[in-house]
């Protein structure tokens, strides 16, 4: 398992009532895609071994934009969404 799953196995189990869709790249070095919807909250993550986890709120304001916020670790990405659902930022 790499760690946008694991990431996403952790958004699962704390956060049971948001809506979570992982996408698998289309080539084996390419880019995994996670979106997360939880009420009012949406969420982009990107993540691949070479650049790591980019993280984006989704709105109409930035949609095809670069992400808003990159980390190279599961822990820092894993603490920053948990941030980004659980409060009023952005």
């Amino acid at each position: 398992m790499n760690p946008v799953e694991r990431l996403r196995d952790y958004i699962q189990q704390e956060h049971p009532q948001a809506t979570v869709e992982l996408t698998p790249p289309l080539h084996e070095s390419g880019a995994w895609s996670l979106d997360i919807d939880l009420a009012e909250k949406k969420l982009a993550i990107e993540w691949s071994e070479k650049t790591g986890f980019g993280v984006s709120s989704v709105s109409a304001d930035n949609f095809g934009e670069r992400p808003n916020e990159a980390f190279k670790n599961l822990a820092d990405a894993r603490r920053r969404i948990t941030d980004l659902l659980t409060t009023l930022q952005r």
